[in-house]
């Protein structure tokens, strides 16, 4: 997870404005046709409220979408960018310009090259791997976007950079190969305790992967479809970084002596020598800390996947399974998340062309994992640990796709932890007004009876929105 705070940092609008023009300029310089150019895009107005107290408008604002679809020979394109307004931005609350809040990101923007049996794919661009609905322990190359979750999949998921490339093989037998340069991880917004034992927690410095070629994300799925048999299958093998951090509290403490140079400088974050924060040498009195640096680490993984699909009349049975490494052999190391197996196993039910309804059952299995080992490193590094992952968890999932009438329909993704206790809701209800204009209103929320499981931790971010799009 990323832990950028909740109010977002505007990106620079240069940046899309050029990569958008780049691609565009690079698509028509193939000779494309006005016919076989495609302009579309929607305008969207939300408003989200929190749920919890001080109970805030969360963020209001407004945004135009421009996309643009086209195409000669063996060269397509394809760029969708967003110009939004949101109230998240702004630094004060009186700006000191019209434009304060302003942002302009690109959502997706890529150029396609077809050379018989392999396409390839250059540019930021949506990678979904696996089968199973929401809870997906293949899906590891593109980021969540937590704090914009709504209704839909560009709110909730961040676009990568990537190379990719798909090769027919022969039949319905097909490999996806996956390089993602720069990696980037999920964002979550608000993330760990704001205070420990009565004191300030600080931010510190995430602890990420070197912008180097050796540190990019590499993937390689192989995929198999038999019509005949109804059945899917794939299998995955992907070499890069958790996406999710673990978060480490080291504590600071007061320097009580000068720094021996003559400065009488007294800074520094550690206890003076021969005293710990648990106790004191030669019956000195113990030095407390004054404060803690929470530092997010991002680790390596591997990871070795399956997943498959078989229809059966109006049933479609659906599992998923990983297998992921991380550099944390021994269990015990508080900045790495732990090796384990990952597995999903669910049952999708068409009941009629309007109704679609799905359970899932799901389990994460820890390998070597030793809990009083961990505990034992959270307090040799000077932190109590609020939270720490039990040896094997159970959770169920929920989904329901409803149309009631032509016009207006609803959706609902829940997840349930057994061994947590704590869940997520992603809920809304959907109006198709008049051609082309539709409205949300729906609600997204985490909490749990630990407010440092990993739902409930994220309690804060739970909110209300509404919204009005028309599409063009």
């Amino acid at each position: 997870m990323c832990t950028q705070s909740h109010r977002r940092a505007p990106r620079a609008p240069g940046r899309a404005l050029f990569a958008c023009a780049l691609l565009l300029s690079s698509a028509l310089a193939y000779d494309v046709r006005a016919d076989d150019l495609l302009l579309g895009g929607y305008v969207k107005s939300f408003v989200f409220q929190q749920v919890r107290s001080p109970y805030e408008l969360d963020r209001a604002g407004s945004r135009l979408q421009l996309s643009a679809r086209g195409g000669s020979g063996m060269v397509s394109f394809y760029a969708a960018t967003d110009f939004e307004l949101d109230s998240r931005l702004l630094d004060t609350d009186q700006p000191a310009s019209r434009g304060e809040g302003f942002d302009v990101y690109p959502v997706e923007a890529y150029i396609d090259l077809a050379t018989g049996p392999v396409d390839l794919r250059f540019g930021q661009q949506f990678i979904f791997w696996g089968r199973t609905t929401w809870v997906n322990p293949t899906d590891v190359i593109t980021p969540w976007n937590y704090p914009d979750m709504a209704s839909e999949v560009e709110d909730y998921r961040i676009a990568p950079f990537a190379a990719r490339a798909n090769w027919y093989i022969a039949g319905e037998l097909m490999a996806d190969l996956v390089w993602v340069p720069i990696f980037r991880p999920n964002r979550v917004g608000p993330f760990g305790p704001t205070s420990l034992e009565g004191l300030p927690v600080l931010e510190g410095d995430p602890d990420m992967p070197d912008r180097t070629l050796e540190n990019g994300e590499f993937g390689l799925r192989l995929s198999h479809s038999i019509s005949r048999w109804a059945f899917d299958w794939s299998l995955s093998a992907y070499k890069g970084w958790e996406k999710m951090p673990t978060m480490s509290l080291t504590p600071n403490f007061p320097v009580s002596s000068d720094s021996g140079d003559g400065t009488g400088d007294t800074s520094g974050d550690g206890p003076p020598p021969g005293v710990t924060a648990d106790g004191a040498e030669d019956g000195e009195i113990p030095v407390m800390p004054e404060s803690f640096t929470k530092v997010d680490h991002y680790g390596g993984l591997v990871m070795l996947g399956l997943d498959f699909a078989k229809a059966a009349g109006p049933f479609v049975l659906k599992g998923e399974g990983a297998w992921k490494r991380t550099g944390d052999t021994t269990g015990t190391d508080i900045t790495l998340r732990n090796s384990r197996i990952e597995s999903v196993l669910g049952l999708d039910f068409a009941w009629s062309e309007n109704v679609t309804l799905g359970v899932q059952y799901i389990d994460t299995y820890l390998l070597a994992y030793d809990q009083e080992a961990e505990y034992a490193a959270h307090l040799a590094a000077g932190s109590d640990p609020s939270f720490l992952e039990a040896a094997f968890a159970q959770e169920i999932s929920l989904q329901a796709n409803v149309t009631l009438v032509p016009a207006v329909g609803f959706q609902i993704t829940a997840v349930y932890n057994l061994t947590y206790q704590d869940a997520f809701l992603l809920g809304f209800v959907w109006w198709d007004i008049a051609d082309a204009l539709k409205a949300y209103a729906g609600a997204v929320g985490f909490g749990g009876a630990d407010p440092s499981t990993p739902y409930g931790s994220l309690a804060d971010a739970s909110r209300t929105f509404v919204e009005l799009k028309y599409s063009f």
